[in-house]
């Protein structure tokens, strides 16, 4: 669910301390050690001897310190929120939003001959079930145009 909030107040101040940046390729910001944020945090289940961990998510969502969050080990095991909740006044649609997830996670937007190319890519072999699932979305879009190629991962791209 995506919603459009407008900006009710910005707080501006001197502070004298540590300023951390979160950052990677879906997030930039800036907090203190006092800043709390939602995470969602995981941890490796072992299966037993010669088996792959398997990673367990917690169930909620924890308000958590930066200083907290600083103290985690593995950080790819670590979902930060966003944004709020929505009150479904607007939405995009299921379709859309799994594109736009899709994209987001495992896509790449490039700018080719003055147009846009978006391409998510997936291995055929080891994900089939998820390469169904993206070439399911682009079906149920309608009108969106893509190519599809199958050699050693799968790509589908549109362009503007």
């Amino acid at each position: 669910m995506i919603e459009l909030d407008n900006i009710e107040k910005v707080n501006t101040y001197d502070y004298n301390g540590e300023l951390y940046n979160i950052t990677n390729k879906y997030i930039d910001c800036l907090a203190t050690e006092e800043h709390k944020c939602l995470f969602k945090i995981a941890h490796y289940k072992p299966l037993g001897t010669g088996k792959k961990n398997v990673t367990q998510w917690r169930d909620d969502w924890e308000l958590i310190s930066i200083k907290d969050f600083l103290s985690i080990k593995n950080k790819r095991l670590v979902k930060h929120r966003l944004s709020s909740f929505s009150d479904g006044k607007l939405s995009i649609g299921k379709v859309r939003a799994g594109i736009l997830g899709w994209i987001i996670s495992d896509g790449t937007i490039k700018k080719r001959c003055k147009k846009f190319e978006v391409g998510i890519s997936q291995s055929w072999s080891a994900n089939k079930k998820k390469c169904k699932m993206i070439l399911n979305l682009l079906e149920k879009f309608g009108d969106l145009r893509y190519n599809n190629w199958q050699n050693e991962e799968n790509s589908y791209k549109k362009e503007r």
